[in-house]
């Protein structure tokens, strides 16, 4: 009898085991059953924010649900980043990033979550090439001009960006390949240095292509080069960087998904799939493509493998040009 019962007892033990995964691709199955909340760790307005609430609204559409985005700003992108880290790892927060998710760690030694830890990657949403521009009183007329002026009065061209962003990394990048030293004044975000740009308070910034296009197509900025290996088709007139004598990284502002740490993988590769359905969607296409977004759409693994690419790129360039947050 007591054998009959041990092997009764791991009978129900085996049933049990075998039953998690089972309910968890149920659980999958059913996600979402509730609302879900996309934190965008800075403010409306911007590429990102445009971008991420097109999808949200798409996912809306697609499963029923409402898909709320959350603008959690502050500490360029720490705040919101944090609140996404802390969240209840069942797929109902997933969090919105871009490229100083991958300069923070290095930036910083005061990060309130672990970059490596506390998250799981679902996808690369995708990108927008960067152009380097001027405000019309700098008396350049071309990218070998502002060299030249960049050369003769080192430390005295001014340019912004958010410490840590990806036009950041691009013009500490710059200024290396150029040889020459601007004077960086820092923000706390983007939008806030094309503001002061287009003030002529500041005279350069590396600007996402959709936000800086329409200023430089009525005469207020220079675009002074792109940053992609060939020109843009929706601005053919402005020239490579490469082409002017500069070739390197192809900088960009990219966008993706993350969830917390434990968020079960059946849910992960469920909003994954949603999403890649969403920016494969010919108007959802076109729409990106109107303000210079590239789907991507990779998978979990492929962005996990991004991100430790990128933290380790952006590293080597925050290093060597001694970039630091004050």
């Amino acid at each position: 009898m007591r054998k009959l019962l041990q092997r009764l007892a791991a009978i129900a033990a085996l049933a049990c085991v075998a039953a998690v995964p089972a309910f968890a691709q149920g659980e999958a199955r059913a996600y979402p059953e509730k609302p879900v909340r996309i934190i965008v760790p800075f403010p409306p307005g911007a590429t990102m924010d445009f971008v991420v609430r097109l999808i949200a609204q798409n996912l809306s559409e697609q499963w029923g649900k409402s898909v709320v985005v959350e603008n959690r700003t502050g500490g360029a992108g720490v705040i919101g980043t944090d609140a996404g880290a802390k969240a209840p790892a069942d797929g109902y927060t997933i969090l919105a990033v871009a490229n100083s998710f991958a300069a923070n760690p290095t930036l910083r030694n005061d990060l309130p979550y672990n970059t490596d830890k506390d998250f799981a990657p679902i996808t690369l949403i995708g990108s927008t090439p960067l152009v380097l521009v001027a405000h019309q009183s700098l008396p350049v007329a071309n990218l070998a001009g502002l060299v030249d002026m960049a050369k003769q009065q080192p430390g005295t061209v001014p340019y912004g960006a958010a410490v840590g962003a990806s036009p950041h990394m691009a013009m500490a990048w710059f200024e290396s390949a150029a040889k020459v030293k601007l004077l960086f004044a820092p923000y706390r975000g983007q939008s806030q240095a094309q503001a002061d740009l287009l003030a002529g308070q500041i005279k350069l910034v590396f600007g996402n292509l959709p936000d800086v296009l329409p200023q430089v197509r009525a005469g207020k900025l220079k675009a002074l080069g792109i940053s992609t290996a060939r020109r843009s088709p929706l601005a053919p007139e402005i020239p490579t960087l490469a082409e002017q004598g500069y070739p390197g990284p192809e900088w960009d502002s990219w966008y993706g998904f993350l969830a917390p740490a434990g968020t079960p993988p059946e849910v992960i590769s469920k909003f994954a799939e949603a999403v890649h359905a969403v920016l494969f969607k010919p108007e959802t296409k076109a729409k990106l493509a109107g303000v210079g977004i590239v789907p991507v759409a990779d998978t979990p693994a492929e962005f996990a493998t991004f991100l430790r690419t990128t933290r380790e790129n952006y590293a080597k360039i925050i290093k060597s040009a001694n970039i630091h947050v004050e």
